[in-house]
């Protein structure tokens, strides 16, 4: 490598919201970027040395971003994991990088962790380290934000106006419908796939259950857009579709003329209205509120069972083990409130067993803490945190801005609103501190600590689900865990397979 030449990282980002998800089209696209920075980096004298991807994920929508975080990691650190310098950054544009405040602070933060830094756009090189790199910053971010207002409004008026006019939505070909060629807009009925969908809605009326209604689309021999096995999540969303009845819905309510009454589309339906209604009342998908977040709250749901991800279904299917993963739910009836069950075989499973979770758990710690118990305190270890550095800078740029504030370097308004952004980084980074700290400390305890924290609820000092699931990790790769027939009581210590982790040894279990 020439010494003289910047050694450069290269950040691609495509949403990818257009019904191209996962597809050849969406690679190309964040493919396509990578090769305009490199191109760009050339002209400026540079290499790239690093690419860092999040392809399928949106920014404005606070998705999480392994790329954006493992590359804000590498400029704390100063070099990327092959130890290579990182002397500046290079994108196609600014909001592929950051199209929030809280974005453009971590960002800007990582940015200037080292000096002499350059920052490259199709713009040209940018000055993150000037005085006015902050406002000018929070402009973008202002600017990025009105676009995709504006943006999303028109889109909003569009559609609707689509709707009240009776045209179907285009994005992308839906089963039991195709776009008719050389007419943009209208789409027709595939006689194949219409009929399937049609035996699957009458399934469904009769209140058959799930599985079975997916087997129907398994059967027909027509294969899913991606060639994979049907599952019973894609065929709620095929019957439960308004299109089918020759409607259309904009944020969860049926589109409606002046008079009240549901605007019929110009496509042929497959599906009478009350039909549709009746698979409606089965299956109401989740609606999201504007923007794309759920309703119910947002971001990844944390783990509520201490075994969830760890347990492998070990029930003997064609002639070898079925190992889908066994999820945790409630149960309404006996005297578990809760069990272990692999899913069916419409979702990949193989539906043929379960097992009580409150049995389970207690198996499983009592194996854990027994391997454990054995080891000196400060014998288990895990990773550092590798959001030091960050928190570190973030904490130093919140006291530089209130300086600024006493020195009257900054407005008000603008004081109030950077502080605001970087209060709320810090108090997520302080959270994650401390259940990383949370973790180290139970690992430190000695075998009778462990046990009596474990024994105990987490209001009263106990180990919390994060705790005893890192002690769990520490022990177990994963645990078989083999049928026993309806109405078989389980004995302790049989029925299950532990598998531990290399180097490690415990009571044999059958």
């Amino acid at each position: 490598m020439n010494p003289t030449r910047l050694s450069l990282v290269a950040y691609a980002r495509i949403s990818d919201l257009s019904g191209k998800r996962r597809t050849l089209a969406s690679v190309l696209g964040v493919e396509a970027q990578h090769t305009a920075c490199e191109a760009m980096a050339r002209d400026a004298g540079a290499i790239v040395i690093k690419r860092y991807t999040d392809n399928d994920r949106s920014a404005s929508r606070g998705e999480h971003r392994p790329g954006f975080e493992a590359m804000l990691a590498d400029m704390h650190h100063g070099r990327t994991a092959d130890g290579e310098p990182v002397q500046g950054v290079i994108t196609v544009d600014v909001d592929r990088i950051y199209k929030t405040p809280a974005q453009w602070e971590r960002f800007v933060t990582a940015f200037r962790a080292a000096p002499g830094r350059l920052f490259m756009d199709w713009r040209g090189q940018r000055d993150l380290y000037a005085p006015d790199a902050e406002e000018s910053g929070l402009q973008d971010v202002s600017t990025v934000m009105r676009e995709n207002s504006r943006r999303s409004d028109r889109t909003r008026r569009w559609h609707a106006a689509q709707a009240q006019r009776g045209i179907a939505h285009t994005g992308g070909r839906t089963f039991g419908y195709r776009p008719v060629p050389g007419s943009p807009g209208t789409i027709e009925v595939v006689p194949e796939e219409a009929a399937v969908i049609r035996e699957a809605v009458a399934a469904c009326v009769e209140g058959r259950p799930w599985g079975s209604i997916t087997q129907i689309f398994t059967g027909s021999g027509i294969p899913t857009e991606n060639g994979g096995p049907w599952r019973t999540q894609t065929v709620k969303q095929i019957i439960s579709s308004p299109r089918l009845a020759g409607l259309r819905m904009l944020d969860g309510l049926i589109v409606t003329d002046q008079a009240g009454e549901p605007v019929l589309g110009s496509w042929e339906p497959i599906v009478s209205p009350s039909e549709w209604a009746a698979v409606r009342e089965r299956h109401a998908p989740r609606h999201r509120a504007p923007g794309g977040r759920s309703r119910a709250g947002r971001g990844r749901t944390p783990r509520k069972y201490l075994l969830s991800g760890f347990l492998l279904c070990g029930r003997e299917v064609d002639g070898g083990l079925c190992r889908c993963v066994m999820s945790g739910c409630a149960t309404k009836a006996g005297q578990s409130t809760y069990r272990y069950a692999c899913r069916p075989r419409s979702d990949g499973g193989c539906g043929g067993s379960a097992v009580r979770g409150e049995w389970m758990d207690r198996e499983v710690a009592d194996l854990v803490l027994g391997v454990l118990a054995a080891g000196r305190p400060g014998v288990l270890k895990q990773p550092a945190w590798s959001r030091a550095r960050e928190l570190n800078a973030i904490q130093g740029r919140l006291d530089e801005l209130r300086t600024r504030q006493r020195l009257g370097d900054i407005t008000e308004t603008l004081f109030r609103q950077r502080a605001t952004v970087l209060s709320e980084i810090l108090d997520d980074l302080l959270a994650e501190k401390r259940a990383w700290e949370a973790v180290e400390a139970c690992f430190n305890d000695d075998g009778p600590e462990r046990l009596r924290r474990w024994e105990m609820r987490p209001n009263e000092g106990g180990y919390g689900l994060r705790q005893r699931r890192a002690l769990v990790a520490e022990v177990l790769t994963s645990v078989l865990v083999f049928p026993a027939g309806r109405g078989t009581r389980r004995r302790r210590g049989e029925g299950y397979l532990p598998i531990l982790k290399d180097g490690l040894t415990g009571r044999q279990v059958t």
